[in-house]
C-alpha cells in the first residue's frame, strides 16, 4: 500500500492529470491482498477467498461508504507487478464491476511465490489467455513492461494473439529496464492519459 501512496505516489499522478486535462479526479481505493506477506494471488483458495473478498466485499464497501457511480466505465483496476496480475485478473473475471485495466509489468497467470501454499485448487479458471479468447469481454486493457523485465515481457507477448474485439489491449514494452518501481512510477502518467481517453467516466470535464 505504502508503495502507491508514497513511491508511486499515485495521487500526485492523479492531480497532475487532472490540471493537465487529461482525465477527471478520481477515488483510488487500495485493498491489502497480501496479508503478512503472503501471496495470495488475489485468487479464492483454501486459506482465503482473496478474489471473492475483493470484488464482493471491497467493492460492496465502497459502493456504500464512498461517491461512486455505478456505471462501470467509472471503474478500472491498476497494479504493478504480481498486483498487474490482480489488476487484470479482476476486470477480465469481472467484466459487469470493471471496464479497464492498468497492468504494470505483471502477468496473466497465477504465479506463485517459491513455496507458497495459498493456491487456487482450479488454476484453469485464472488462465486469461483462455479466457479473453472463449469469453471475449468488453473491457480495455493498458500493459507495460521494460525490455529487461522477461518475465512479464514475455507474458505480454503469449498473451496479445488471444485478445479480439471487443476486448481492447494496448501493450508498451521499453526498450530497456527491468523489474523495479522507479520505471512504473514513471509510465503512470501515460497510463492515466490512456484511461482519461479510453473510459468516458474518467475522462477530463470540460472547465
Amino acid at each position: 500500500m505504502r508503495t502507491y501512496t508514497k513511491a508511486m505516489d499515485i495521487a500526485h499522478h492523479i492531480r497532475t492529470g487532472v490540471s493537465e486535462g487529461t482525465m477527471r479526479e478520481a477515488i483510488v481505493v487500495i485493498p491489502d491482498v497480501y496479508p503478512g506477506n503472503n501471496d495470495t494471488e488475489c485468487v479464492d483458495s483454501s486459506h482465503g477467498r482473496w478474489e471473492t473478498y475483493v470484488s464482493r466485499d471491497v467493492v460492496s464497501w465502497t459502493r456504500q461508504n464512498l461517491r461512486v457511480s455505478d456505471d462501470r466505465r467509472a471503474w478500472a483496476t491498476l497494479g504493478y507487478s504480481a498486483g498487474g496480475w490482480c489488476s487484470t485478473m479482476f476486470t477480465v473475471r469481472h467484466p459487469e464491476i470493471w471496464a479497464s485495466s492498468v497492468n504494470l509489468a505483471g502477468y496473466f497467470h497465477p504465479m506463485y511465490t517459491r513455496g507458497q501454499q495459498w493456491k487456487t485448487a482450479d488454476p484453469a479458471s485464472y488462465d486469461l489467455a483462455a479466457l479473453v479468447r472463449r469469453n471475449r469481454p468488453d473491457v480495455d486493457m493498458w500493459f507495460f513492461s521494460g525490455g529487461e523485465d522477461k518475465i512479464s515481457r514475455d507474458a505480454i507477448r503469449a498473451f496479445s494473439p488471444s485478445v479480439s474485439a471487443p476486448t481492447g489491449l494496448v501493450s508498451n514494452i521499453s526498450q530497456s529496464g527491468g523489474h523495479r518501481v522507479a520505471l512504473w512510477e514513471a509510465q503512470l502518467d501515460p497510463a492515466l492519459t490512456w484511461l482519461g481517453r479510453t473510459s468516458p467516466a474518467f475522462a477530463a470535464v470540460p472547465a
